[in-house]
């Protein structure tokens, strides 16, 4: 059974007038998508998910003035349902304790088939599309129509008119949103269920809820039985918790999985293997086999938690896989390496282990799946091409790109293709199989939105009108509901990018550019989130900025108040987590925006080497802006480059076994740029450079003047300083440890370097 914490605060479970009426029409939504129609005026404006729970909350606790949200209603009110089948033995409206078992499993089933197969009609041959159909049918919410009063004791009434009236009205099928809600709280429900039967067995040191001495002894007998229920349930619960995006359930689960997977390689004699440091040597022990349920449950486990950016635990199940089953699946360390944001090193090892015929078929489909992930966050067209050429083992030409490589399924490559180089697929109707797939039907709505974007059809409005209020009601729900707010913040993204694109197409999108403007700082901090998130989120607004650019090379769609910056910032994202080529197709979109406006400063995404007669190309450059009014915006935009170019130019250098050669080009681009800056400071201001200790002098002494230039360009002498740190120490060129080269001792070889030219 699953003992790991929970999302939310576990408070104890209050007492309350629960009744049988209330049980059945939460269960009625959780099983059969029933619509409660508990407040039946809330039902075609939206709010009967709100009033419904709200009332039922009133009736059984009678407290009208209590401040919680109607998703913690809701929370409470699944408590109340596992309650109430601990409380009744698991006799319930369901049946008996065997059949709500049943009832439960067969509904957690039919989800993880919908989960599994999910493809267009007609892909896998006739039995793929007649799953597929009894699979959407039985989604639909019955015509069942459950009207309860408002007493406090929920007593049923019927009244013949309002009945009639209720079987005549078409019965409202369940938003997206809601379909999620519905599995969501289905997850939630049978985890509180499992916890109060490990409760009434085993007990608490805090009490979850107050239990009879009678349904103590019922589950104690019971313990087994129930206990197996639970294992049975684990994969198949597993793969809709996947599929649903709670991953933090998925590992719950898994955990329980393997602690049992465990217990039967011990059962079977193998006391070496699972780790218990007896006198027999693992290296002389023979790998155990893997099962395909373990295989499954571990490909679930290190999934998940590449989605949620944790690269340390990845590494804990690969430990505990090299300790119980003597394995070692490199592809396990790769996953990791994507988790922590190193997406382009995880992509090299993954396609060395997909194209490893050793590998069993299990292991490679689960190879493939993570290759997806890994190309569908971080959106490099020329990443995709180089993982195609990989795989494919050839250097085709361009115009059989179009070939799915081996082993992956056609639609989902197409989708993913679509993705990465906005040309989204004709078929993209046809891709939403499973709603509260919530991953999946976000990047069905973004290939929606693409289509959008790229017919400027007037007759488009009406769509990306509907588009945007979903989602809206997505985020919306996904805020209150998703604790971890991952999932919220994809949906509130796309949901930003919708509304831009639909405000493009309003004649006054011109004077509408600031409406829209959002600030992207919180993508570039690392210690505030994985950054495999934040390369995610940052990639797709760029993707968007490239695709939707006029003339200028600036994205019409103004989210950003400065792309230029962004591109850059996001260049310098790339190059801290390890993404090198992602970081110098970064630096070539933040060039050729600055290009349209500076007439070629940059060359090929690079600043151009300087030398003896060409080092006063940056100032002279410079030199032409002081005419657009904006110096000092430009004149830092300038540095900023320079310097994050001479950066990466040393993160490509790596080790370099023939000395300082390599690394010394950064370092003398980052120089020129400094001296040209110097240069320009000092023609601006018309001060006379006599050294350093009389340019420091006058830009202390007058603060209205040279006092704000000096910043920046104390700045980079800063980053420059830190340049002849890593080169000095790197090669002990001169001294023996790390020197400490203050900023002040760089003003003299810059004097020294600019009186020389």
């Amino acid at each position: 059974m699953a003992h790991q914490r929970m999302e939310f605060t576990q408070a104890k479970i209050p007492e309350s007038l629960f009744t049988t009426e209330h049980f059945s029409l939460i269960v009625d939504f959780l099983l059969n998508s029933t619509i409660p129609t508990y407040c039946a005026s809330g039902i075609d404006n939206g709010n009967w998910m709100e009033d419904t729970i709200a009332t039922i909350y009133t009736s059984s606790m009678g407290d009208e003035s209590t401040n919680l949200d109607y998703i913690s209603k809701w929370r409470w009110a699944l408590a109340q349902v596992a309650q109430y089948c601990i409380d009744n033995r698991l006799r319930t409206p369901l049946g008996k304790p065997a059949d709500t078992f049943l009832k439960l499993e067969n509904e957690i089933r039919r989800l993880a088939l919908n989960s599994l197969t999910r493809k267009p009609s007609g892909a896998n041959g006739d039995s793929a599309a007649n799953i597929k159909a009894e699979v959407l049918e039985k989604d639909e919410p019955t015509p069942k129509c459950l009207t309860v009063t408002r007493s406090r004791r929920g007593v049923a009434r019927e009244d013949d008119e309002d009945s009639e009236a209720d079987t005549n009205r078409e019965p409202r099928q369940l938003s997206s949103a809601e379909q999620w809600w519905r599995v969501r709280a289905l997850l939630e429900t049978i985890e509180l269920l499992d916890k109060l039967m490990s409760f009434a067995c085993d007990g608490a040191l805090f009490p979850l809820c107050i239990l009879s001495q009678t349904s103590q002894q019922f589950f104690m007998t019971n313990e087994a039985t129930c206990s197996g229920w639970m294992s049975r349930m684990y994969l198949m619960t597993m793969a809709v918790a996947y599929g649903n995006g709670h991953y933090e359930h998925v590992l719950r689960l898994g955990a329980g999985a393997l602690r049992d997977a465990k217990k039967r390689i011990a059962s079977a004699g193998n006391v070496s293997a699972v780790g218990d440091g007896q006198a027999t040597d693992v290296k002389d022990l023979h790998p155990e086999v893997m099962d395909a349920a373990a295989h499954t449950c571990i490909s679930w486990m290190v999934r998940s938690l590449v989605e949620m950016g944790r690269a340390q635990p990845i590494m804990g199940i690969y430990s505990w896989v090299k300790k119980v089953y003597r394995l070692r699946f490199q592809w396990i360390k790769y996953a990791a390496d994507m988790a922590a944001g190193r997406i382009e090193a995880a992509l090299d090892g993954l396609v060395n282990c997909a194209n490893d015929a050793k590998q069993p078929e299990n292991v490679r489909k689960t190879i493939r799946q993570l290759i997806i992930t890994a190309l569908s966050r971080i959106r490099n067209p020329e990443e995709m091409i180089r993982v195609w050429r990989a795989l494919d083992g050839s250097h085709n030409s361009e115009e059989k790109l179009s070939a799915t490589p081996k082993g992956f399924d056609d639609f989902v490559w197409s989708k993913l293709k679509g993705l990465v180089n906005f040309d989204p697929p004709g078929e993209v109707e046809k891709s939403e199989a499973v709603v509260w797939d919530v991953e999946s039907r976000l990047r069905a709505s973004e290939l929606k939105l693409m289509q959008i974007a790229r017919s400027f059809k007037k007759d488009s409005r009406n769509d990306i009108a509907e588009l945007t209020k979903q989602l809206g009601e997505d985020a919306r729900l996904l805020m209150l509901a998703d604790t971890s707010l991952r999932t919220h913040t994809s949906a509130s993204a796309l949901h930003l990018l919708a509304t831009a694109v639909k405000d493009s197409l309003k004649p006054t999108h011109k004077q509408m550019l600031s409406v829209n403007i959002i600030d992207p700082s919180f993508l570039f901090e690392l210690d505030s989130g994985p950054c495999v998130d934040k390369l995610a989120i940052g990639q797709q607004l760029s993707s968007w900025f490239e695709n939707c650019s006029n003339v200028n090379g600036i994205s019409s769609l103004g989210v950003v108040s400065d792309e230029r910056a962004f591109h850059l910032k996001m260049c310098r994202l790339a190059r801290k987590t390890g993404n090198l080529r992602l970081a110098d197709r970064q630096l070539r979109f933040h060039t050729a925006q600055r290009q349209a406006q500076s007439n070629g400063l940059m060359q090929n995404g690079w600043l151009p080497r300087t030398n003896k007669e060409s080092n006063m190309a940056i100032a002279n450059e410079v030199n032409n802006w002081d005419m657009l009014g904006a110096q000092e915006v430009i004149s830092g935009m300038t540095l900023n480059s320079a310097l994050e170019t001479a950066k990466l130019l040393w993160a490509q250098c790596g080790s370099d076994p023939n000395g300082t050669l390599s690394h010394a080009e950064p370092f003398a681009l980052l120089c020129d740029a400094t001296a040209d800056e110097v240069d320009r400071i000092l023609y601006k201001n018309n001060a006379i450079f006599n050294g350093a200790p009389s340019l420091w002098a006058q830009c202390g002494s007058d603060p209205n003047g040279t006092l704000s230039h000096a910043e920046p360009f104390a700045l980079l002498c800063d980053a420059t300083a830190d340049e002849v740190d890593r080169i000095l120490y790197k090669n002990n060129a001169i001294f023996n440890g790390a020197p400490s080269v203050p900023p002040n001792a760089l003003l003299p070889l810059l004097s020294h370097h600019y009186s020389k030219n």
